[in-house]
């Protein structure tokens, strides 16, 4: 039985691994108002000399009280 589970789980561990893939998690940056992420990211990326971040999507997502929420990025 536990073979049959490993089985099961293991395509589902993979399909999730190559959706996670081209993400990058962003977080512990304090949220500014009005801000936009994806100018936030490219800013960020500028900050640490990654020459033309190929950003496709960037926004704040996730409730963490105090915390500031992550960003995301494609």
């Amino acid at each position: 039985m536990e073979t049959r589970r490993c089985a099961v789980e293991q395509p589902i561990r993979e399909l999730e691994q190559g959706y996670l893939k081209n993400y990058v998690e962003v977080s512990r940056l304090l949220a500014l108002e009005n801000e936009d992420p994806l100018i936030v990211v490219r800013n960020l990326a500028n900050k640490l000399n990654i020459d033309d971040p190929e950003v496709l999507t960037a926004k704040r997502v996730g409730s963490y009280g105090e915390k500031p929420r992550y960003i995301p990025v494609r």
